[in-house]
């Protein structure tokens, strides 16, 4: 994977009416989550680029394992169950959190 191909990206969400929420340079991945308007609410998703990191200098791309290495196929499914998890748990407190403060911003 080319990670340029997220900097180019990043630049079509900055046009486009899609808000990042969070993203996070971990110690071997890089996440990202992004919220777009869509009928009746929003849509929430996430990315996350296991093995790649962001120096916070250069803003540039670094691969953070060998070119070598190989992602334990077990580390991504537990990443996939701990975002439906957390997503899930977030789409039960969210909306009452919203109706509670919308007119507070």
């Amino acid at each position: 994977m080319h990670l340029h191909k997220i900097f180019y990206a990043l630049q079509l969400l900055a046009k486009s009416d899609t808000k990042i929420v969070a993203a996070a340079n971990g110690e071997t991945a890089l996440m990202l989550h992004t919220v777009r308007p869509i009928k009746g609410g929003i849509e929430l998703r996430s990315r996350f680029w296991l093995g790649w990191n962001v120096d916070l200098q250069t803003h540039e791309p670094i691969r953070v394992i060998p070119d070598d290495a190989k992602i334990d196929g077990e580390i991504a499914k537990r990443l996939g169950i701990h975002s439906i998890k957390e997503m899930t748990n977030l789409a039960k407190i969210l909306p009452s959190i919203y109706r509670e403060n919308k007119d507070n911003f």
